[in-house]
């Protein structure tokens, strides 16, 4: 359970992990937009389904407990909020990009094999 010792952690957020957090467009550690590699495709949509996963449980569970605080804590609670929508909606828009990048990158695989089935020699 790695999760365990980060979400016990409390070490400050970094400028940089803070600034992506708020940006729609920041990328993660190691990912490469531009990468030609099927794998990558795969590995980034995954991990931008668990984060969405998490933001989502995370809205869940705020917006119950919410209901019950005062209008004060309520403001700024729901900055927080607010900004856990930004990231939705930035794991939904990977996750799009991702799955449209594998599909582009399967689609030269997909032929491969089925020239390799059919006996054809691809030159290159």
């Amino acid at each position: 359970m790695r999760w365990l010792a980060v979400v016990y952690a409390l070490d400050t957020p970094s400028r940089e992990e803070l600034q992506r957090a708020v940006e729609p467009d920041s990328l993660l550690p190691g990912e490469d937009l531009e990468s030609t590699r099927f794998e990558d495709a795969l590995h980034w949509h995954r991990v931008y389904g668990e984060l969405l996963a998490v933001r989502l449980a995370l809205l869940t569970h705020t917006a119950s407990v919410l209901r019950g605080v005062t209008d004060d804590a309520f403001r700024d609670a729901n900055v927080h909020q607010r900004l856990l929508h930004v990231q939705v909606e930035r794991c939904r828009t990977r996750m799009a990009y991702w799955a449209q990048r594998a599909t582009e990158l399967a689609a030269p695989l997909g032929q491969a094999a089925d020239d390799a089935r059919m006996g054809r020699v691809v030159e290159g």
